[in-house]
């Protein structure tokens, strides 16, 4: 009842892959390089794959064994990411305390034998469980990938009053890389780059500007309140025509 994944090579352009097994080994794909594997029969069977690339043909082949013991079940999450500072549980809360559960990681420096171990780690890390239940021999094996982001940092204008028609610098920093960008406000229109974050704009409406900075799972956002003064001359209905000697 157990599955797993093999990998047979890399994803050529110009070759394909052809997975052949026995009726009761279930394949999750048959022309992939890295097929997830499972069955619930008991016996020992070979599995084969062939590389179909021009002038250069080859296939190699490996015996799989299942066992009667039933294998341990248990559940880890998804591969995810977040932001720096931020945590996780890797498995769940409903694996069993009945089970032996060894965690490692890479990069080295974490081990946990809890079901579901909570992590908060600073850098992207992938996480290793084996887990046994004193019944099957072999330990079951799953991963769980945690990329981690850094937030953005930057600095943009604050609150000000303009004359309609003037122009403002929105940002203040040198941007980030890997890191994008994305200006709102009352209109987008009045932004010459509403995704820079040093864009020069030109507000017609007094309002809230937000800047949404994005790395990853790292959103951060700042405001500023833009007071725009309209500006027009009109004169009195009695002075519209004047006469002077």
């Amino acid at each position: 009842g157990e599955d797993f994944q093999v990998t047979a090579g890399t994803d050529f352009a110009e070759a394909t892959y052809q997975w052949t097994a026995p009726d009761v080994v279930e394949l999750s794909c048959f022309d992939c390089p890295n097929p997830i594997i499972s069955s619930s029969t008991p016996g020992t069977y070979v599995i084969t794959v062939s590389l179909n690339a021009p002038d250069c043909p080859s296939s190699d082949q490996f015996t799989l064994t299942v066992l009667q013991q039933p294998a341990p079940e248990f559940d880890v999450a998804e591969d995810t990411a977040i932001c720096a500072g931020e945590s996780i549980d890797l498995g769940s809360n409903n694996n069993s305390n009945n089970l032996n559960y060894t965690w490692t990681s890479v990069p080295v420096g974490f081990t946990s034998d809890l079901p579901n171990p909570n992590v908060q780690p600073d850098s992207t890390t992938q996480y290793f469980v084996s887990v046994t239940n004193g019944i099957c021999p072999s330990p079951s094996t799953d991963s769980v990938l945690v990329e981690v982001s850094t937030p953005p940092v930057f600095e943009i204008l604050g609150d000000t009053t303009i004359c309609e028609g003037d122009t403002l610098l929105m940002g203040l920093s040198e941007p980030e890389m890997g890191v994008t960008y994305r200006w709102s406000g009352p209109s987008t229109a009045d932004f010459e780059d509403a995704n820079a974050l040093n864009t020069l704009a030109t507000p017609r409406t007094s309002g809230t500007y937000t800047l949404t900075a994005t790395r990853g799972a790292c959103v951060e956002t700042q405001t500023v309140s833009i007071n725009v003064i309209e500006i027009g001359l009109a004169f009195a209905e009695e002075m519209d025509t004047l006469r002077v000697c």
